[in-house]
């Protein structure tokens, strides 16, 4: 196993506890910031809102084979399933999310409809045009080379598949030294190797020949879960160093603590944008 495989996996299943607390992952079985409209009242809202707008962006249909690449505790598979009845296989580096997958699909009944895999999307075992939807919510980012990623996924893909991406981007400007001290000490602490600046992915689907690519800046509708992830954040922080020192808390625990300060002040500096991408293969 590669070591930035290692670094993802540890992330996931070690700071798992602190998606259960504040993002109610049990319930919610999602760990994506969720889509806040003026009619959104709830974290679980959002987090729902989110699967809503990317599934009518991908029109997702009954017949689809939907890849749900880097597909966490597999709440978007389940919810695809659930509203669509159409197939969905998600695939995770985690063995232990592969197991939540499994548990919480069984709990909302669609087993038959979905399966989870351990694995690398960034090279998968799947057959050319496999899928009529690759589905990529908050995993681009985990991907050290984007434009391989794109590769892969359009190889898995059925000619006039759609690709449907909601993720974070850096702004095209160069960061300066302070910029990019603050985007580092946010993206180190979440195990992310890097972000695709906004032009620099598109540049990669139009190399790629995708077609019809959407682009839609969404900041603001996530900015409202950047802060509920902050606030707490701040205020735990000096506990959880002290936790971390009498080794009652491994130190990723509490870097994640640190990075979550840090992923607010970047995305209301500006440093980076959510947006989502949307793109056919012809």
């Amino acid at each position: 196993m590669k070591e930035d495989e290692k670094i993802i996996i540890e992330y996931f299943d070690e700071c798992e506890v602190h998606y259960k607390r504040l993002w109610r992952l049990n319930k919610n079985m999602a760990i994506h910031y969720g889509y806040w409209d003026e009619n959104t009242k709830t974290l679980s809202e959002a987090l729902e809102n989110e699967n809503k707008l990317l599934a009518k962006l991908a029109a997702i249909k009954q017949n689809d084979e939907v890849l749900d690449a880097g597909c966490g505790v597999g709440g978007s598979a389940i919810f695809l399933a659930k509203q669509f009845g159409c197939r969905v296989t998600g695939i995770t580096l985690s063995k232990k999310q592969v197991d939540s997958c499994y548990k919480n699909a069984e709990k909302h009944s669609v087993s038959d409809h979905v399966k989870f895999i351990c694995g690398n999307f960034t090279k998968m075992d799947f057959a050319v045009e496999t899928f009529d939807v690759v589905w990529a919510i908050e995993s681009a980012c985990y991907a050290p080379d984007k434009k391989e990623l794109l590769k892969e996924f359009k190889r898995v893909l059925k000619t006039g598949g759609r690709l449907i991406i909601a993720d974070g981007f850096l702004k095209d400007e160069v960061l300066s030294k302070r910029e990019n001290r603050k985007f580092n000490k946010w993206i180190n602490s979440w195990g992310m190797p890097n972000l695709s600046r906004i032009s620099e992915f598109q540049q990669y689907l139009n190399e790629l020949n995708y077609e019809g690519i959407e682009i839609y800046e969404i900041t603001k509708y996530v900015m409202p879960s950047a802060e509920i992830i902050y606030v707490p954040s701040v205020v735990m922080y000096p506990l959880t160093k002290i936790l971390e020192w009498i080794r009652i808390r491994k130190r990723i625990q509490s870097m994640h603590i640190y990075g979550s300060i840090y992923q607010y002040i970047t995305l209301r500096d500006g440093i980076w944008h959510y947006c989502i991408f949307k793109a056919v293969k012809r």
